[in-house]
């Protein structure tokens, strides 16, 4: 897996990239804050360490993994200006998710932008499954549709998502937040070997709402390009 270089504190607090994108990222992260259950939190892919540390502030026992070096030691700096009981509550560790060996059993697991960067993301799949406690909850984000990151392995629409959870986690709740897929899961109690066979009503009609938004902006899009070409075509013809 190539080095992703996720800058995702700096986006939080509105120090690079737009104003829209700051605060998509802002709507997720407060999304995946929200639908937290229980004590002790696995923060994979945590980066710079936001969603980890903002759980901390709330009595979270959080534990963030990251395989990049340069983005832990950027948490840690960050984890450092908080307060005591914040600095106790959260632990940063540089290893891979998939090799790591965890002491403990978590109450929520977070892959918020994480599966679209592996190549067999089922394998993360399954090791969130067996440190999670019974009914344990998985949260998972990942951009729906096309995304040209040079380190994007997966190209997630609703069904090919739920084909790569469904041997591990029932759906609970699914919602798109501008250009991103979100999903809190239940564990399920055993590995579902039978593949998926059918898909229910309601994970269509939520695909569909989901395609019918993003067509919605594309044409927006279109129109808007549309009108600016036909203004400096208007301006060209005054000139000549």
């Amino acid at each position: 897996m190539d080095q992703n270089h996720d800058r995702v504190n700096e986006v939080y607090y509105g120090t690079l990239f737009n104003e829209r994108t700051q605060q998509l990222l802002r709507e997720r992260i407060l999304w995946i804050c929200e639908r937290v259950r229980g004590k002790y939190i696995l923060d994979v892919g945590c980066s710079q360490g936001i969603t980890s540390i903002l759980l901390g502030r709330q009595a979270f026992k959080v534990t963030g993994i990251d395989r990049e070096e340069q983005a832990i030691e950027y948490a840690n700096k960050e984890l450092e200006k908080e307060e005591p009981d914040t600095r106790a509550n959260v632990t940063f560790i540089h290893a891979n998710v998939l090799t790591y060996n965890f002491d403990l059993q978590f109450d929520t697991v977070i892959l918020g932008e994480v599966l679209e960067h592996f190549v067999q993301p089922e394998l993360v799949v399954e090791k969130v499954w067996g440190r999670l406690k019974k009914n344990g909850c998985l949260i998972v984000t990942v951009p729906f549709g096309i995304n040209n990151h040079p380190d994007h392995k997966q190209t997630y629409y609703f069904f090919n998502l739920l084909k790569q959870i469904h041997p591990f986690f029932t759906i609970k709740k699914t919602q798109i937040i501008g250009k991103w897929l979100c999903v809190v899961l239940k564990k399920r109690t055993k590995k579902v070997e039978e593949a998926l066979t059918y898909v229910p009503v309601k994970a269509v009609t939520f695909a569909e709402s989901a395609f019918f938004e993003r067509e919605k902006e594309l044409n927006q899009k279109i129109k808007i390009l549309q009108d600016r070409l036909n203004d400096l075509m208007e301006r060209q013809k005054r000139k000549d």
